[in-house]
């Protein structure tokens, strides 16, 4: 009689030696795929669920000009128990997609990942968070089901429209923060929310490792023919408050809307008591003139982006303000609403939040060019965001600068060509096109910024640059 083959029978063997027995190897095939949904629009009425809750409040926008994605940012998928990775790589293109009735989403269909047998739980890292020395946050960790194949859909969305997303698409009540739930009608399909608060949550805050991102050093700069030379530093911690409200139309008062808190940003130097930066060597920087040259020497970076790093701490407010950095006597005044996407797609996120999460090396560039070249102010208009655009300013490396102001020259310069026959041009003409060219070399050729990567409405234009110059640092991460 024929022997008869088991339905227990194992698919393949293992020998671990020659002396030793054979053992049986049971495989499951278990592939996960990811489905990142990024948020829509909620200006101009694309976004529905904004409209029907705001009734077309511009005070409470937080994705506006250009739609999220996630392209060439990085992921690691990891075994949530042992913390082994399991697969890493980027985000890649996305398609446009309209389903889920809130307006249109930015769909990036990770490759799907094969998960071996061994492994319980998975979790996710995305972004800053993906890199080994920055994990903080693991997002989604997810008891693995039995099933051959499971779909994990994530929505990156304000945290004030997740209820009313639920509702609309008949999803049920909300998953718990930071997990997933079982998609009703639908086998091995799951579902979660990347919100607002998660991504502060997931987003590096660069403020503790000045030091090591801008290291201590001299500046120079040519003498401004007929004006005197730099303010002696110890002398400008007693004339100067760091942090003040700018002089710009406020918006109208919305202390009503839990979204947006009004009133002025605030800081720990806002009352102009003399107090020296937090941190750094507590060295002041050395003065010194020669041949026309004028020279700042032990230049702490940890000492001079302090008042940029502590301004707005609690802050929800949306004003423009102004941030005066004692040490080189300029200033950096942040637009009215540059941090409207963090904190409208939030509960809880402020202005200090987002700005700590901004690179040091980008401010440090900005200001150090500013200094050469003797420029008082410049104009921000967007530094860390989570929910708008491309992975830059998600992966806190880019500042967007407005405008510049020379008082001494008295070249006052606003960044913003004049349509499609500028872009990819050459500077305008005249004193503040030359200053412009200027401010870009100088940000070109610093060792902190990333080659290729500073885009303004004229030279190296790329979409939407028109109406401001974008600066992105190099990210020294571990990987």
């Amino acid at each position: 009689m024929a022997t008869q083959t088991k339905a227990t029978e194992p698919i393949a063997t293992m020998r671990s030696g020659t002396q030793l027995p054979t053992e049986p190897a049971h495989h499951k095939r278990r592939v996960v795929k990811f489905n990142v949904y990024c948020a829509p629009l909620d200006e101009r009425g694309a976004n529905p669920l904004y409209n029907a809750k705001y009734d077309g409040d511009t005070s409470k926008l937080a994705c506006t000009d250009s739609a999220s994605y996630l392209t060439g940012s990085p992921y690691v998928l990891i075994d949530a128990d042992t913390k082994a990775e399991l697969a890493r790589a980027n985000f890649q293109a996305y398609t446009k997609v309209s389903v889920w009735r809130d307006g249109t989403r930015n769909l990036h269909a990770l490759t799907p990942i094969t998960i071996r047998d061994d492994v319980k739980k998975i979790a996710l890292f995305i972004a800053n968070d993906s890199y080994r020395s920055r994990r903080q946050y693991p997002l989604f960790p997810f008891d693995l089901p039995d099933s051959a194949s499971t779909t994990i859909n994530i929505f990156e969305i304000r945290t004030d429209l997740v209820l009313d997303f639920c509702d609309v698409n008949t999803l049920g009540a909300a998953p718990d923060t930071n997990s997933l739930k079982k998609a009703p009608s639908h086998t091995d399909e799951y579902f979660g929310f990347l919100t607002g608060d998660m991504w502060r949550k997931i987003s590096h805050e660069f403020h503790n490792e000045v030091g090591t991102l801008c290291p201590i050093e001299s500046i120079s700069r040519p003498l401004l023919k007929g004006h005197p030379a730099h303010i002696p530093p110890e002398s400008s911690l007693a004339n100067v408050s760091s942090t003040r409200p700018a002089q710009i139309p406020r918006l109208p008062d919305q202390s009503e809307n839990p979204q947006t808190h009004s009133g002025p940003v605030t800081g720990p130097y806002a009352s102009g008591t003399p107090t020296t930066p937090r941190g750094g060597t507590g060295a002041p920087p050395q003065l010194s003139t020669k041949d026309g040259v004028e020279t700042l020497s032990n230049v702490d970076w940890t000492a001079v982006l302090s008042p940029i790093y502590e301004a707005g701490a609690g802050s929800r407010s949306l004003d423009a303000f102004e941030v005066h950095i004692p040490l080189l006597q300029i200033k950096l005044t942040f637009a009215e609403r540059s941090f409207a996407n963090a904190i409208n797609s939030s509960n809880d996120t402020n202005v200090r939040d987002a700005i700590r999460r901004t690179s040091p090396g980008t401010f440090a560039a900005i200001l150090k060019a500013m200094w050469r070249l003797h420029i008082n102010t410049v104009a921000l208009s967007s530094s860390w965001r989570p929910m708008l655009g491309s992975r830059l300013h998600k992966m806190g490396t880019a500042l967007d600068v407005a405008r510049f102001d020379d008082d001494d020259e008295d070249i006052h310069f606003a960044l913003h060509n004049n349509g499609k026959n500028d872009r990819g041009k050459p500077f305008p003409k005249g004193a503040g096109g030359s200053k412009m060219a200027a401010f870009y070399r100088e940000l070109t050729s610093d060792s902190h910024i990333q080659a290729g990567a500073v885009y303004t409405p004229w030279v190296n234009w790329v979409r939407p640059h028109d109406s401001h110059m974008h600066v992105t640092a190099k990210d020294n991460a571990d990987e």
